[in-house]
């Protein structure tokens, strides 16, 4: 809760039709997980949230395993969206994404993570 005792502005996600459904968006300050199959739109979400806090004046941060900076331009692009002043950070080699905390885990073949070692 604001200092003053109102609610906190809500976060918009970006996308009007989900703003509509949330009552004007996410609440602030929370983590949510995104979760679904290929196609059901995690990453129009993901970018659709993060370019209207841009738009507002804030920062954000894109975390993903699996697709590439080309692919997220074509999504940003079929939405009419433009990601020119985001700025990619690569930690290097998806291999050094793989982080195996479990002993029974061994690393994936040539060294790069598969989706189903990641969901471990």
């Amino acid at each position: 809760m604001a200092k003053d005792g109102q609610l906190p502005a809500l976060a918009r996600t970006g996308i009007a039709g989900l703003d509509n459904i949330l009552n004007g968006g996410l609440t602030p300050d929370r983590m949510y997980l995104i979760e679904g199959t290929p196609g059901t739109g995690k990453t129009t979400l993901g970018l659709g949230f993060l370019l209207a806090g841009a738009a507002v004046g804030e920062a954000g941060l894109y975390i993903t395993l699996a697709e590439t900076e080309v692919e997220l331009r074509a999504v940003a692009e079929t939405h009419g969206w433009s990601l020119d002043s985001a700025q990619p950070v690569r930690d290097g080699p998806r291999r050094r994404l793989w982080r195996g905390s479990r002993t029974d885990a061994a690393p994936p073949e040539r060294g790069r993570a598969r989706r189903d070692d990641l969901a471990r």
